[in-house]
């Protein structure tokens, strides 16, 4: 659980430093934590950490930035739930309290995941 509005902007921000076309971000949950990263060698990086409520093993997972963007725009709420199963399984994102709405957005793999 975190909040919608930091998510959104974070996610945002590392978008404009992903050094790839389709905006690859990567996001680690840990410790009520979720860190996002992107690395454009050329300009540089960023790190965002965001506090949340971590449930489960710590994950690793990376997305198109524009996606999660999109779908965290048209949400309303001011906390959302991310949900995740492992870093190759479709992530669930929905307005905390209302279970009639959920986002759903495939996770990259990337040439780390290799």
């Amino acid at each position: 659980e975190l909040s919608r509005a930091l998510f959104h902007d974070a996610c945002e921000r590392a978008s404009l430093l992903s050094a790839d076309n389709d905006k690859t971000i990567r996001m680690e949950a840990k410790d009520d934590l979720l860190i996002i990263t992107a690395n454009t060698p050329e300009v540089g990086k960023v790190r965002e950490e965001i506090e949340c409520s971590v449930q489960g093993d710590p994950l690793e997972i990376a997305f198109n930035a524009r996606y999660l963007v999109e779908g965290l725009r048209a949400i309303d709420s001011e906390k959302v739930l991310f949900q995740a199963n492992g870093a190759f399984s479709p992530c669930a994102i929905e307005p905390k309290g209302d279970e009639n709405c959920t986002y759903v957005a495939m996770p990259l793999r990337t040439l780390s995941d290799s």
